[in-house]
């Protein structure tokens, strides 16, 4: 939309005065589709946001921080080759 965050910020918070479950939706979409705009190479670029679109597939990521793990159960984290296992 080409908006500044301050602007998205104003919008998200009326949108949730009528539909509080609206944040999550949006803001997941936003996080998402920045991350792909930043850091996502021009053929993901091309191909996620199509599949998403179609319903064919679905995004998903998880955040992170060095306690994490003791607050949610131990964790482990090992890379195998170019991918990581959690």
């Amino acid at each position: 939309m080409g908006l500044d965050l301050t602007t998205y910020a104003m919008i998200v918070e009326e949108l949730s005065r009528g539909w509080i479950s609206i944040s999550g939706i949006v803001n997941t979409h936003f996080i998402g589709s920045y991350l792909l705009m930043k850091f996502g190479s021009e053929e993901q670029r091309q191909t996620v946001p199509a599949a998403d679109g179609h319903g064919r597939d679905q995004a998903a990521f998880s955040l992170s921080e060095p306690s994490s793990a003791r607050m949610s159960g131990d964790q482990t984290s090992a890379r195998k080759g170019e991918e990581w296992e959690v």
